[in-house]
């Protein structure tokens, strides 16, 4: 079963705490590497529209980058090749992923699509696979709209080399919180084992950063939820106007 954390920031009037919806990097490598006999977690960043061209023209697409493990975390088929892997998330890598949406609308449904390059606000992807048309993204009544592209999270500085650029600090940055996590339980873990375990890491963390805003926290924790129905703040954001 996969869990969603902190799929939207909100303010829990019962409380009084502000739940948010992103990580800094080190946090997710952190749950990779001392939580994964307990959770399989996946990294994820929407920046939204880029420009994509396959020729002479370019057409518009939603992009989410994504760690090598996010198909696999998924577990959700393709319609033709592979998922991204983790071979795949390097900052020199150049493999993506189209949704079969954008396939068939963009690329006119091309069968030979695999190996093709397209060219992904002007850096050089490589089409490795076609998602099943049933998987529409993480987020797609959320954020931006049904995914286009999945590229891999450490090809944001070839994609997009100025997306930070606004910044004070570099997206590795222990205090920088840009990207969201989701994960699957490893057999046997409840909801309950695994936010005890990713909140211990998390304080962790924090502990050892060096940084007093985080070392100083007080009772951080993580909070699991059910995700099977993806990432998707609409819900929240709308249900208690129309409840009134």
């Amino acid at each position: 079963m996969l869990f969603r954390s902190n799929s939207h920031d909100r303010f829990d009037q019962a409380t009084g705490r502000k739940f948010y919806n992103t990580f800094p990097l080190a946090v997710v490598n952190e749950f990779h590497a001392k939580a994964g006999d307990a959770v399989d977690t996946f990294a994820f960043y929407s920046p939204g529209r880029v420009g994509v061209s396959g020729g002479a023209d370019t057409r518009p697409g939603f992009l989410t980058l994504v760690s090598g493990n996010f198909f696999a975390g998924l577990g959700v088929p393709v319609a033709l090749g592979r998922g991204l892997m983790e071979s795949d998330d390097q900052p020199d890598g150049n493999a993506i992923v189209i949704a079969h949406s954008f396939w068939e609308r963009s690329l006119n449904a091309d069968a030979s699509i695999l190996g093709k390059v397209l060219r992904v606000n002007g850096a050089p992807m490589t089409v490795v696979g076609v998602t099943s048309p049933t998987f529409r993204g993480i987020s797609a009544a959320g954020f931006d709209g049904p995914a286009d592209l999945f590229a891999p999270l450490n090809t944001m500085e070839t994609i997009l080399p100025d997306e930070f650029r606004n910044s004070a600090k570099p997206r590795t940055a222990r205090d920088y919180w840009w990207v969201q996590i989701m994960g699957r339980r490893k057999p046997g873990v409840t909801m309950q084992a695994a936010g005890a375990r990713l909140t211990a890491v998390f304080r962790s963390v924090l502990a050892d950063s060096g940084l007093p805003p985080l070392q100083e926290a007080k009772n951080p924790r993580i909070l699991v939820e059910a995700g099977d129905k993806g990432l998707n703040d609409l819900r929240v954001k709308v249900q208690e106007p129309l409840l009134i």
